[in-house]
């Protein structure tokens, strides 16, 4: 059965500590992270145990799969993972993304619209990786056609995200709002649609689809 996290309300009663994340790779945010290490604090409970938990966890993520990234696109990577001390040991907390990877939007497509909100299900496997992830978009352009290519180009993202493996099964519900603009290096100027942004709290709960 999986556990359903919402966005923005991950919380825990239990001590946390927060370890800092650096990614591995020559140029990686092109390329894909090669891996991921962490440094985790000594003055916190079984300091010990909480470094042994941090690397472990990273050393499971799915490095191999990532695709190389394209175009304009790069990757991205916390800056920090978070480890609750649950029962006398360290674990990792749920919902945390490590790696992602944004999206292009063709040049075509910011004369159609401006905004484009989405929601996401992420329920990742033991590697990190999300399986068989949902999106769902709205925007300021009710095309249909625009629709579905700009949830293709999200799933295509997604497939590109790892979450920091977690000792059980859950679903995240991910909200994403993006503006849609074309920027003029020579001028500095930005256009493209000019739609109102369509409320991403109207948007369906994707790990209940």
């Amino acid at each position: 059965m999986l556990e359903l996290i919402l966005a923005g309300t991950l919380f825990t009663s239990e001590p946390v500590a927060m370890c800092a994340i650096e990614p591995e790779g020559r140029r990686w945010q092109r390329r894909a992270p090669t891996g991921l290490t962490a440094r985790c604090p000594n003055d916190v409970p079984d300091a010990e145990g909480l470094q042994e938990v941090a690397d472990a966890a990273l050393a499971a993520i799915d490095y191999e799969n990532l695709e190389l990234s394209i175009r304009e696109v790069r990757y991205a990577v916390a800056d920090q993972a978070s480890f609750a001390y649950v029962d006398r040991r360290w674990q990792p907390e749920l919902g945390q993304v490590m790696i992602e990877r944004g999206y292009s939007v063709p040049v075509t497509d910011t004369v159609l619209a401006r905004w484009m909100v989405c929601s996401a299900s992420l329920s990742p496997d033991a590697a990190g990786v999300p399986e068989a992830p949902k999106a769902h978009c709205a925007s300021d352009n009710p095309s249909p056609v625009f629709k579905t290519s700009m949830e293709n180009r999200l799933l295509e993202s997604l497939s590109n995200t790892r979450l920091l493996p977690a000792e059980r099964r859950y679903c995240l519900d991910q909200r994403f709002v993006s503006e849609v603009s074309i920027h003029d290096h020579f001028t500095g100027n930005r256009w493209g649609g000019g739609g109102a942004m369509p409320d991403p709290q109207a948007l369906p709960n994707m790990c209940e689809q």
